[in-house]
């Protein structure tokens, strides 16, 4: 097993390895998110353009099973939309975040801590770079959702261990989103921020 940090243009060979993980693991609940690699693409693009951004990938061999992926808050890009503006709305100083985009890992190696080096690693980078502070934001669906898998496990408590703590700042994002019946419409979708100091 290999991680392995990227930042700004090194990020660009692996575009297509992000957008497949995206398309393949946000399909599932609780994102119930429908893509295509056109969207994906226009979105990544964001982050190859953008210095400071970086990619954690976590590799078996030369099998990519795991990535972690974000910027500045304060970036000028498409992949940070409004929540630049909330965060300053609310009184935070948006150049001390760094925006943690998605951290995703394939189910077998789930519960081995990986999660953990991944994240350190990005966050030794992060603090290198001068920031102080990191965010990222998450869907929350109802209990009784009827798409909620019995065996999911809420990730709340994991963030919290690993520090992060949840705010009332949210935002909402439509996207075309599956369906009980298999069929997919575009959706408000509702996520929260959470934030924690390095």
């Amino acid at each position: 097993m290999e991680i392995t940090i990227l930042t700004g243009a090194q990020i660009k060979p692996y575009v297509n390895t992000v957008a497949d993980f995206r398309m393949t693991h946000f399909k599932e609940f609780p994102y119930l998110y429908s893509a295509t690699y056109e969207d994906e693409e226009h979105y990544l693009r964001g982050y190859v353009e953008e210095e400071q951004a970086l990619l954690v990938l976590l590799q078996d061999n030369d099998n990519v099973v795991g990535i972690l992926i974000g910027m500045p808050l304060s970036a000028d890009s498409d992949v940070i939309r409004n929540e630049h503006v909330i965060f300053s709305e609310a009184g935070y100083d948006t150049n001390q975040f760094f925006y943690i985009g998605d951290n995703i890992i394939d189910p077998k190696y789930r519960g081995k801590e990986y999660f953990w080096k991944m994240l350190k690693l990005a966050e030794d980078q992060i603090i290198k770079w001068g920031y102080s502070q990191t965010c990222f934001f998450a869907i929350e669906r109802d209990l009784n959702h009827p798409m909620r898998p019995n065996n999911y496990r809420d990730i709340a408590s994991l963030y919290k261990r690993i520090g992060y703590n949840k705010t009332s700042l949210s935002i909402t994002y439509e996207w075309p989103t599956y369906q009980l019946d298999g069929g997919v419409e575009n959706m408000q979708n509702k996520l929260y921020f959470w934030v924690k100091s390095l």
